[in-house]
């Protein structure tokens, strides 16, 4: 009996032995656990995206022009009573870019290449390339053209876009801290329609990630430096 005994309590130390041993274990999960990560919140994308968007945004002009008849063939100048200052594009009813320019100084005129189209639309902004006009532009009367309401928008610029994964790939670091986001992050960029790639070069730097990451697709326009616009799939990831 006391053999039996004796077996018995050692069988309950060798369980309470490893009980012991089980939760001191966990404990060390708990609170040291060495490759426990950091909980990445829907905030904390929200705010990459934020910072992202501001950095390759831009503000830009646009305006309508109606041509009366008759419809002018070659160069023509019109005034430029709207006091546009910077780069301008000019594209006609059907997309088709035309080269146009400005003239500086006072009094100065906005010069277009006719399509033989009897609308036209002109953006402006300092981020746009210019195609410029040859002399020789007839001069048009006031009473041969309309403007329509000027609208000053803001896109994402897709050269801006470029020039972020450039940077991103040379000098992450100093990135992060220009665009002050904490976070590790990456992105890529995607044609809306048929997905194929535009940017992904960011996706090779980093060889290991944590578990937790999130990741968000956003559809967008952006706007290229011919004022010409394309539809992107822009894919946000942060951990």
């Amino acid at each position: 009996m006391r053999t039996k005994e004796k077996n018995a309590q050692s069988h309950i130390e060798m369980i309470l032995s490893f009980v012991i041993f089980i939760g001191f274990l966990l404990t060390i999960f708990i609170f040291i656990n060495p490759i426990r990560q950091n909980t990445v919140t829907t905030s904390v994308i929200d705010s990459v995206q934020e910072k992202i968007f501001a950095n390759v945004s831009m503000p830009y002009a646009t305006i309508s022009l109606v041509i009366n008849p008759p419809i002018p063939s070659g160069c023509f100048n019109i005034s430029n009573n709207l006091r546009l200052s910077e780069n301008i594009v000019v594209r006609d009813s059907t997309n088709t870019r035309t080269p146009a320019s400005l003239s500086s100084g006072p009094g100065g005129t906005i010069s277009i290449r006719s399509t033989g189209d009897s609308f036209y639309r002109i953006y402006s902004s300092s981020n746009f390339d210019s195609a410029l006009v040859s002399d020789g532009c007839v001069e048009l009367p006031t009473t041969n053209y309309s403007f329509g309401v000027l609208d000053v928008g803001k896109d994402i610029f897709y050269d801006n876009l470029v020039e972020l994964n450039n940077l991103y790939m040379t000098d992450y670091e100093n990135l992060k801290l220009a665009l002050a986001i904490p976070s590790d992050f990456e992105f890529a960029a995607y044609h809306l329609n048929n997905r194929t790639v535009l940017l992904n070069d960011t996706l090779s730097k980093h060889r290991t990630r944590p578990g937790n990451v999130l990741s968000r697709d956003i559809p967008l326009k952006a706007i290229k430096n011919d004022a010409s616009k394309i539809d992107i799939l822009l894919n946000i990831r942060v951990w």
